[in-house]
Order: C-alpha cells, then sequence, then structure tokens
C-alpha cells in the first residue's frame, strides 16, 4: 500500500529551498491539544504537524496569475472642467446639492 502522505511531503519539499526558518507563533489551547494529539497519533514532531498543516493550506490556496505585489496607479480620467471657483471648494465639499445638479 502506497502512503499518500510521503507523495504530499516529498513534493512539497521539491517546491522550497529545503533551508528552514525558525519562528513563533501562538495558538489557541484547544487547537494546541489536538496538534499534540495528532502528533502522538502519527508519531510526528509538533513542527511537522504543523509544516504539513500549512503545506495542506498553500496546495488550497494557489498562488494566482496575476502578483498583487505589484501595483500600479490605473489611469486617469477625464472630469470636465471645475464647476466651483477653488475659492469655494471647502464649502461645497460636502454639499450633497451639487452633486446632484451635476447629475441632471
Amino acid at each position: 500500500m502506497h502512503d499518500r502522505r510521503a507523495t504530499f511531503d516529498i513534493n512539497m519539499m521539491e517546491m522550497y529551498d529545503c533551508t528552514m526558518t525558525k519562528t513563533q507563533i501562538q495558538l489557541p489551547d484547544p487547537l494546541y491539544k489536538e496538534i499534540k494529539r495528532v502528533s502522538r497519533e502519527q508519531d510526528w514532531s509538533l513542527a511537522e504537524v504543523l509544516r504539513r498543516g500549512a503545506e495542506y493550506v498553500v496546495r488550497c490556496y494557489p498562488r494566482r496569475e496575476t502578483d498583487r505585489d505589484v501595483w500600479e496607479l490605473p489611469a486617469g480620467s477625464d472630469l470636465g472642467s471645475i464647476k466651483v471657483p477653488y475659492q469655494e471648494w471647502r464649502e461645497f465639499a460636502g454639499d450633497r446639492a451639487i452633486l446632484e445638479s451635476d447629475r441632471e
């Protein structure tokens, strides 16, 4: 019988550079107890259970086609001429009557 979990780990390790980063996390007590239970039942370390859980989540949410780290300013639109003299901008800034008259 083939162990699917072993294949999953090998595939994930190929995806990443095999260096490890040490980190600290906080877990709610009930979750920690469940992770320890899985760790005991599977004879895995706590770190292994957390790595496998993280690997599963990463597989469930694959990287999107677009790179959201790069943001570009959208192209501007021609909004027409300014209808209120700049001296009166503060007075009319929140006035709904001006906004509604533009729609007509």
